[in-house]
């Protein structure tokens, strides 16, 4: 007996106890006082959780009629010091109520926490949440988000999030809900150092909740198919707002808390998987006005330093990208198939795949890529689908641009898929026919180092079909022309990615270390004559724009003129632009 008036007396005052007393004589003499400690209990929490007036005792598991009006009134009396108890160590419970300024709503809600926290305190009873949640919806129009976090993901837990969602999804209490979500979200406010720890801390409990309705949903009826709907509307929102380019919509300080949450998220690494997929492809399935010309045309940009403009979208790609790389393949594939394919995107994506990569699995990567490639390639020309060879093309010359020491430079790729008889992919008059036709059209947009690489590199031609590769070669010598001159005008500096530079980097690097002539030039003199005067020389001699060239560069020529293998012309040109 000793035991159960301790145990009452840990939860309720004094006074709690004779009124117990009271009522077991009058409605219950029979019953031990151990016994009626708890009906008595249920009776008086459901009192301070519901007004007199909605007193409803059929969600309860007892029978026994509402207490007196003066248990009412003991309980009134006593709910403000359980009240204090409650929050008094709370510093958010006490903003959030201090926000609330209908005092109705603020005394309801206090019970409701009251109620809450009495009921956890107490074994063997039950609380019926989806009641209290119908009492709340019913009693406050429209919430505040904080409100809300404190009834759903708080320490109370009254009722779940997700079930605040279904209830109140096809209201209008729904889209108030979504607006304040979203403006809470990317509201510079968070970032106020008395409201970041709160901001976070609703942040990572709102999150997982969205995460589990979107992709834990068994979807086996109405409400649920409805809740994963919703769910993936409102992560679609965020993503969105996280790629904006404006800085209105997403401040650079609100995207990097929100991506740390994302990252930090307490979920399974199969549901983030989903997640990260899932917004990726969104990534990828933009809308772009960008034309395959426009990309050919700009295929070194694109492969270049990143732009400022571009970081709101690099920094959520990076996190999204972070799973196996045989499923970010699997999701490129899916979008180098579609003929309205965002290649600002997607080339965005592996550039920063490629990145994130480690050293180790760099070539597993690549590897990967490579026969993406070929596989694209074959199927363009095999089953003349242009489509597929503009990806292939695009795909390759990317690669090669952001790391050619991990994929390989753009002519040795090149050589390697044409250049041989037995590994080409174009080896039958038809199959090639079709190249040269897709090539030809490509002319007045392409880069000029490309169109170098395929003037200088000949590939494999079968029989009777070297005409067709000579008259592309000879458009491009008068488009490779036009840009040289173009470039000797505007005193452009060297392309980097131009084969012939590479060349003469290679050359020069070799003379430096032997202190002679290289091998090389041998060479070239012997086997591709054409190539070193037409070609090599003129790109030696050329002296930059506002840059003077290297001592190297300076020591070689004159080796070369003073063993004969410089024009004299030539050499009395450059000595004439040296001035």
């Amino acid at each position: 007996m000793m035991a159960s008036t301790s145990t009452m007396s840990c939860y309720y005052p004094s006074d709690y106890y004779y009124l117990m007393e009271r009522q077991r004589e009058k409605l219950c003499p029979n019953t031990l006082r151990q016994d009626y400690v708890h009906i008595f209990i249920i009776e008086t929490l459901e009192s301070q959780l519901l007004l007199p007036s909605q007193g409803s005792k059929k969600n309860f598991t007892t029978s026994i009629d509402a207490g007196s009006k003066e248990s009412d009134t003991v309980c009134e009396n006593n709910c403000n010091k359980k009240e204090a108890d409650v929050s008094k160590h709370n510093e958010d419970e006490e903003t959030v109520l201090f926000m609330i300024g209908n005092k109705e709503v603020k005394s309801f809600i206090k019970r409701l926490l009251t109620f809450s926290c009495l009921v956890k305190k107490t074994p063997g009873i039950g609380f019926n949440s989806q009641k209290a949640m119908l009492l709340f919806c019913d009693r406050i129009t429209c919430p505040s988000l904080e409100l809300i976090w404190l009834i759903t993901c708080s320490k109370y837990k009254i009722f779940g999030f997700n079930s605040y969602i279904m209830e109140v999804a096809l209201s209008s209490k729904f889209q108030s809900f979504v607006n304040q979500l979203m403006i809470f979200c990317f509201s510079s406010c968070l970032f106020e150092d008395n409201k970041k720890r709160k901001g976070t801390k609703m942040l990572q409990d709102f999150l997982p909740e969205i995460l589990i309705g979107a992709f834990c949903n068994p979807e086996i009826n109405d409400r649920l198919k409805l809740l994963k709907k919703i769910s993936h509307e409102i992560l679609t929102k965020i993503t969105y707002r996280l790629i904006s380019k404006n800085p209105i919509m997403c401040s650079f300080m609100t995207r990097q808390l929100l991506l740390a949450v994302i990252q930090g998220v307490p979920l399974a690494n199969s549901i983030k998987r989903k997640y990260f997929s899932l917004q990726l492809e969104l990534i990828l399935s933009r809308h772009s006005d960008l034309t395959h010309k426009d990309i050919l045309r700009q295929q070194e940009k694109f492969a270049g330093p990143v732009e400022i403009e571009n970081s709101a979208m690099c920094d959520t790609i990076s996190l999204f990208i972070s799973e196996p790389p045989q499923e970010v393949l699997e999701l490129l594939e899916k979008h180098l198939r579609n003929p309205e394919v965002n290649w600002e995107s997607l080339l965005l994506v592996i550039t920063l795949w490629a990145k994130n990569e480690s050293n180790a699995s760099s070539s597993t990567l690549f590897s990967l890529l490579k026969e993406t490639i070929r596989g694209l390639m074959t199927t363009g020309l095999n089953e003349k689908k242009e489509a597929d060879i503009l990806a292939a093309f695009i795909l390759a010359r990317h690669c090669c641009l952001i790391s050619p020491q991990n994929f390989a430079r753009y002519e040795k790729w090149y050589v390697t898929v044409f250049g041989n008889e037995t590994t080409s992919l174009a080896t039958t008059p038809e199959t090639f026919t079709f190249l040269a036709t897709v090539l030809t059209s490509w002319i007045p947009n392409e880069p000029v180092c490309f169109l170098q690489v395929h003037a200088t590199y000949w590939p494999h031609i079968p029989t009777g079909m070297r005409n067709i590769w000579s008259d592309y070669v000879n458009l491009s010598k008068v488009r490779i022309s036009e840009y040289n001159e173009v470039e000797e005008a505007m005193e452009y500096e060297p392309n980097p990615n131009n084969p012939i530079q590479y060349h003469i980097e290679m050359i020069l690097k070799s003379f430096d270390s032997l202190k002679k002539i290289p091998e090389g030039i041998s060479e070239m003199l012997m086997f591709r004559k054409k190539y070193y005067h037409e070609q090599f020389l003129p790109a030696l001699l050329r002296k930059p724009h506002g840059i003077a060239l290297s001592d190297g560069r300076l020591r070689l020529i004159e080796a070369l003129n003073t063993a004969g293998k410089l024009p004299s012309n030539l050499y009395k040109v450059y000595k004439e632009n040296l001035k």
